[in-house]
């Protein structure tokens, strides 16, 4: 058991100390994100506020409630308190929060909601309601559409190798899936688990711990279901088994 950070404490990247845990969304052996409630400012009834611990440096303050939002022209973070934190087991970061009305140009229903991803080196935000989107076939004329309304699930929808997820519904009643990879770049193969080049026995040996899990068990993971129904099952290690032995993967 370790402790990561005690109520009167001073608040890294603050001039205020801890006052209130509301959450904590663990990764890895070492990543942490915790959500927390800072004393009072003069101007203010405290802030929450997300840190990441790692157990070995010091916090890293990654989103405060008024703070500047990574990715907008003088946008900042709204409330914290009902966000929802997906992290993985490297430590990557993804989540949906507000923005406040009437800075920035933030406008309630137009602009207000991103979706940031990062982790230990910080933020960036990867889509915004008010956004343009591309959702033309490559190859085919553009097809922009305006982002209206973003789903993203912090149980299912960020995969430990950095598979992410999401759903965006467009302001003519539209709307697409779409899905990202964090850090390195994806594998060409869907069974290359370990994203080592290949599909192998390691790969194998990833797919037999999951098998026979569902959305919502402790070991399921999304990137091993490879038709989204929710169950790692016989279908999913059909398409498995037709990837097994590749070794033109990329890595």
């Amino acid at each position: 058991r370790r402790e990561l950070a005690r109520r009167g404490e001073p608040a890294p990247g603050t001039d205020r100390s801890y006052a209130f845990f509301r959450d904590v969304f663990v990764g890895s052996e070492d990543g942490v994100v915790i959500d927390v409630l800072v004393t009072p400012g003069e101007t203010d009834g405290g802030t929450q506020t997300l840190y990441f611990f790692d157990g070995i440096s010091e916090p890293v303050l990654l989103a405060r409630e008024g703070d500047a939002a990574p990715g907008t022209e003088g946008a900042v973070f709204g409330p914290l308190e009902s966000v929802e934190v997906a992290i993985t087991e490297r430590d990557d970061v993804a989540f949906v929060s507000t923005l406040d009305e009437g800075i920035g140009g933030v406008e309630a229903g137009v602009n207000s909601t991103g979706l940031w991803v990062g982790g230990r080196d910080g933020l960036e935000l990867l889509v915004r309601t008010g956004d343009g989107v591309d959702v033309a076939i490559e190859g085919e004329t553009p097809d922009l559409r305006t982002v209206q309304n973003i789903i993203f699930s912090p149980v299912q929808g960020l995969a430990d190798n950095g598979r992410l997820g999401y759903t965006l519904w467009f302001t003519d009643g539209t709307a697409a899936a779409f899905e990202v990879f964090l850090g390195t770049p994806p594998t060409a193969c869907a069974g290359d688990f370990d994203r080592d080049g290949d599909v192998d026995l390691g790969d194998f040996a990833d797919f037999s711990t999951r098998f026979g899990t569902s959305a919502g068990d402790g070991r399921y993971d999304p990137s091993i279901d490879f038709d989204f129904d929710g169950a790692i099952d016989l279908g999913d290690f059909g398409a498995f088994a037709a990837q097994f032995g590749r070794d033109d993967c990329g890595g």
